[in-house]
């Protein structure tokens, strides 16, 4: 909530708003009206070893990702972490999950 608050007073003075993000925040649509910007993080694209290494369900992470994308085109990143997911099989998961967005 503090987060919208500010942004929301920012964005009203005229300057440019910006989130950096996992996407696992529950509440990130709130934010939706009040940011210009979003850089997202995408780790991994398989479930099982996002969950087994950081301990984050995938599900909301996917579910923020379409939602952001349907509002605005987000900066998708991901931080090549080797043994993680740099793998040839890695890769081809991520290059499946973002050719499905609709960016």
């Amino acid at each position: 909530d503090a987060v919208y608050e500010i942004m929301k007073n920012v964005k009203a003075m005229g300057i440019s708003t910006a989130i950096e993000t996992n996407a696992t925040n529950k509440n990130l649509k709130k934010l939706l009206s009040v940011c210009d910007c979003w850089m997202i993080d995408f780790k991994h694209a398989d479930g099982e070893k996002l969950k087994k290494i950081t301990g984050a369900d995938i599900k909301p992470i996917i579910d923020n990702i379409a939602i952001i994308s349907a509002q605005v085109s987000p900066h998708l990143r991901i931080p090549l972490i080797h043994g993680f997911n740099d793998s040839d099989c890695d890769l081809e998961k991520f290059i499946d999950f973002f050719s499905a967005l609709k960016l």
